[in-house]
């Protein structure tokens, strides 16, 4: 017996000494990835200056990473003994849809471990390094925010090395949400900021009506509130005053909701900010729509025809055509043409909601409105009149913009800003199949307006502003996509052109009983 107990304690003894072997010879923690072969993360890269990552980047672009499989490294002290082993993705990188390298492995970088013991661990290790830095002729300071969701690492060097990084990663995941890096070379900076904009990681981008579902019912309430004191006001809104209450006010909050829906779709989850931006889009946008329809005696089908035709060239196509030759917004024809099915699609939606809403009992043919008025001038009038209507757009463009250039030049000569001036062998052509645009779009609005002469100019001034301008230059400054200081200056650029354009329109395009001038008794049209 006393044997058997003997050679019992013999193995217990055995089995504890080669545990303990175990535990000094790998007595550090393994922290693994929230991620998992398959996985892909999508960061767009909005800034961008003399960076490159395997190729130079520019702002704008989008950056890919699939994740392969998995490696482990050693997280080590700054004397060479392990700390703790950490795994890292093993990646494919694509810019902008393309492959631009393979089996590349984030160190530390966008795709870390995920849970919160991973980041006390390199807290430890980086309080060492900031120590024992100036051993080595570095100048380290770094700091580990941990949060509820987040955690935020940051840290900088100097004298050996130059530069520093910043990243914002999602706790639970380990996915970065932000990545900010710098470097210099000699007096030349380098530097990137990267932003989550999709991922397949299942967490990272809580959906918005998760996040935000007390705030569904806010554009219901604002606008209820907006227009209650709209209905109090005299003076120029006393005509709004003919639409039924219950129309205008179902027709901000669909606008808004649509506005809502575009933002998500094209810039990813919904915040507080993009949800603000929709409720005031789609109230000014509610406000002008019930003013212009109210002037106007057409069927419901040709009001929904009109103003999807105006929202669609005015508010976004032409912008977008300009934006394409004068920003980076457009890594590639392709993502051009992806934004333009898209908007094209919100417009359509737009477009039924302003003539199911607001239309009446008008039957007034669109077609036939159209007819009426060219029918008051030859055809070689009208031809002229349509090339005059098309050119005279880029001397009124150029008029006004080069009043502001000294005030936004500087940007537009900053390529990191993502701003760009093309030579004027695009310009020219560019703004007169702009103006021609306008021609061929803003005519229907003067062939259908019923009241008063001027009301033609006001329409076609406040169309090419306010959807054209005012409501996409707001989205630009909130959103901070153009830099803020230039918005005011455009914004004034466009007013300007607004106004003078749509008078020269209205008076180009208009019926020739209402340009007839007589002089010494010969009719001029």
């Amino acid at each position: 017996m006393k044997q058997y107990v003997k050679v019992i304690l013999s193995v217990i003894l055995a089995a504890f000494i080669v545990s303990s072997m175990s535990t000094i010879c790998m007595g550090y923690s393994m922290y693994k990835l929230g991620v998992k072969v398959g996985d892909w993360v999508e960061y767009k890269v909005v800034e961008a200056e003399n960076y490159k990552f395997f190729v130079k980047i520019r702002s704008g672009d989008k950056l890919r990473f699939e994740v392969l499989g998995i490696k482990v490294q050693e997280k080590m002290y700054p004397n060479g003994t392990v700390a703790f082993e950490v795994e890292a993705p093993v990646c494919d990188v694509f810019l902008n849809g393309e492959s631009i390298q393979r089996n590349v492995t984030l160190s530390e970088m966008l795709i870390l471990p995920n849970g919160e013991e991973h980041w006390r661990d390199l807290e430890k290790i980086e309080e060492i390094w900031k120590k024992e830095a100036p051993k080595y002729g570095i100048t380290y300071e770094s700091n580990i925010t941990i949060d509820q969701d987040t955690v935020l690492f940051s840290y900088r060097m100097e004298n050996a090395v130059n530069g520093g990084a910043k990243q914002t990663v999602h706790k639970d995941t380990g996915v970065a949400l932000e990545f900010e890096r710098y470097f210099y070379v000699g007096k030349e900076k380098s530097e990137c900021r990267l932003v989550i904009s999709d991922t397949s990681v299942s967490g990272v981008l809580v959906p918005w009506y998760i996040t935000y579902w007390y705030l569904i019912v806010l554009p219901v309430v604002v606008v209820i509130i907006a227009f209650a004191a709209l209905l109090k006001c005299e003076g120029v809104l006393h005509k709004l005053r003919k639409e039924p209450a219950t129309r205008f006010l179902a027709l901000a909050i669909g606008l808004t909701f649509t506005e809502t829906a575009y933002r998500v779709l094209s810039e990813g989850p919904l915040t507080l900010t993009s949800l603000a931006i929709s409720l005031l889009s789609g109230f000014i946008l509610s406000f002008f729509l019930t003013w212009l329809v109210s002037r106007m005696k057409l069927q419901r089908l040709h009001i929904f025809a009109l103003i999807w035709f105006n929202l669609f060239i005015v508010r976004y196509f032409s912008n977008m055509v300009e934006g394409y030759f004068f920003t980076n917004v457009f890594v590639s024809l392709n993502d051009f043409l992806s934004q333009v099915f898209t908007t094209l699609i919100v417009t359509l939606i737009e477009g039924a909601i302003t003539c199911f809403l607001l239309t009446t009992k008008d039957t007034e043919s669109l077609a036939a409105s159209i007819k009426e008025h060219l029918s008051t001038r030859s055809k070689r009038s009208w031809i002229v009149r349509f090339v005059a209507g098309s050119v005279i757009y880029f001397p009124i463009y150029f008029l006004f913009g080069a009043l502001i250039s000294p005030f936004i030049i500087e940007y537009y000569s900053e390529p990191s800003l993502g701003l760009k001036i093309p030579p004027f062998t695009v310009i020219i052509p560019l703004e007169f199949f702009r103006g021609f645009l306008y021609v061929i779009t803003l005519l229907p609005i003067i062939a259908t307006v019923k009241d008063g002469k001027r009301t033609p100019f006001i329409a076609l001034a406040y169309m090419l502003f306010i959807p054209g301008a005012f409501i996409p230059l707001i989205v630009e400054a909130v959103e901070a996509s153009l830099p803020l200081e230039i918005i005011p200056f455009h914004l004034l650029e466009i007013l300007a052109d607004s106004l003078v354009y749509g008078f020269a329109l209205s008076r180009i395009l208009g019926k020739a009983e209402e340009n007839t001038r007589s002089i010494h008794g010969i009719h001029v049209t």
